[in-house]
């Protein structure tokens, strides 16, 4: 499922100013916007590049309502286009009836530097005011007065890539696998950037390459200089087409991942430096497909062993306490169940346990939108708890399936 360019420039909105100024600025008679894109390394028209305007954030406030549930999938599923245009042949875009104000031009060619290439999957959701404020500190401005024309030319750099493939350990390809792009920061960490499934769902990756083909390559193109690495997932979530039908497999608790250099844990990856518009095209990635367990079990109450039905479980290295799996949502009878785990010893972490009225749970769950219904921790998360549990630990072995592995919350805490 992929969106339109149009609703995807709707990610970059921001909040509307005050509506006093808003109807003064509607009294003034539009402008327009034309101009060219070139090719920095060609000097050649960038043909069929888009061009979007970014408002200018000065004097503007963060609008806390974009980021609750209904106004995020209002805004990716049909909220208004912006204002963007398409180059033509000879690299040239016109933009007309453009309010008058400060805008900011953010323009997009595979395998060229963009404004939006250091920012992730997530931060282009939600559309925040720090990440339109990180655009325009990258973005050519350009002032559109009334009633006249505004002309600026464009020049794209091109940038690096990284490409390799990505395999399970007997050798054959992993397809449909949608890498996540991971950039080094200057603290130490690493950054989600490009990609992944989260981007691939919502058709927000400006790399469709990213995506291995059916000899499991994948390619990552337009990034600045710096120091790169990947993470991906088993393709367990996918979108399935059929004759006249679309349906989503989402299945985030089989999701292993796996990191540069074969590894599970952000803090072991090994990354690679890229340069100016170098191309790195042998960063691979082995899935194993030996060695993998099932853990499965219950959350019960200490004191009478009742099944706990709502809460979240998840698996964290008990070494670095990173996250080996995220969390998933408790089943109605207190189970839980997680696929394709390594071997090794681990923390099961229980959060946010108690004990939900089942009728409440159902409504909850028929109330969240079709897509999210797949996500029941949203779900238990909305219903009120008539008890709630102490968040726990638990020790977790494993060299086997674990199967029925119970953990017996302590005493409920005050309803």
């Amino acid at each position: 499922m992929r969106l339109a360019p149009a609703v995807f420039a709707c990610l970059l909105s921001l909040p509307v100013v005050s509506a006093r100024a808003q109807d003064d600025i509607k009294a003034l008679p539009p402008g327009t916007v034309t101009g060219h894109v070139f090719c920095g390394d060609s000097g050649l028209p960038a043909r069929f590049a888009t061009v979007q305007l970014q408002p200018d954030t000065a004097g503007r406030q963060e609008d806390s309502t974009k980021f609750n549930l209904t106004s995020i999938v209002f805004r990716l599923l049909g909220g208004s286009s912006g204002t963007s245009a398409l180059t033509q042949l000879d690299g040239s875009f016109r933009m007309d009836h453009v309010a008058p104000g400060v805008y900011y031009l953010v323009p997009q060619l595979s395998g060229y530097i963009s404004p939006l290439s250091s920012l992730s999957s997530q931060e282009l959701i939600l559309g925040s005011l720090d990440t339109s404020r990180t655009i325009e500190g990258q973005a050519e401005r350009i002032v559109v007065e009334s009633g006249r024309v505004s002309a600026i030319d464009i020049v794209l750099q091109r940038g690096a890539s990284l490409g390799g493939r990505i395999l399970y350990d007997d050798g054959s390809s992993a397809v449909n696998v949608q890498p996540l792009l991971l950039v080094k920061q200057k603290e130490g960490g690493w950054k989600k950037t490009k990609g992944g499934v989260l981007g691939g769902l919502f058709g927000i990756s400006s790399d469709k390459g990213a995506t291995t083909d059916d000899r499991g390559h994948y390619r990552f193109t337009g990034l600045p200089a710096g120091e790169y690495a990947i993470m991906a997932e088993l393709p367990v979530s996918q979108a399935v087409a059929g004759s006249g039908s679309l349906a989503v497999q989402l299945h985030f608790n089989d999701a292993l991942q796996v990191y540069s250099g074969n590894v599970y844990r952000p803090s072991k990856v090994k990354g690679i430096k890229l340069l100016e518009g170098e191309e790195f095209d042998d960063m691979n990635l082995v899935f194993p497909v030996t060695g993998l367990h099932t853990v499965s079990g219950r959350i019960v109450a200490g004191n009478d062993a009742h099944p706990v039905n709502a809460g979240s479980v998840q698996i964290i290295d008990q070494g670095d306490k990173t996250v080996l799996r995220n969390p998933i949502a408790l089943a109605a009878d207190g189970s839980f169940s997680f696929s394709y785990v390594p071997e090794g010893t681990y923390l099961l972490r229980v959060t946010a346990a108690g004990d939900v009225n089942p009728s409440e749970l159902a409504s909850s769950a028929r109330g969240s939108m079709a897509l999210f219904a797949a996500l029941p921790s949203i779900a238990s998360g909305m219903a009120r708890k008539l008890y709630r549990y102490a968040d726990v630990d638990v020790n977790l072995d494993v060299q086997n399936d674990v199967n029925d592995f119970t953990v017996r919350l302590p005493d409920p805490l005050q309803r």
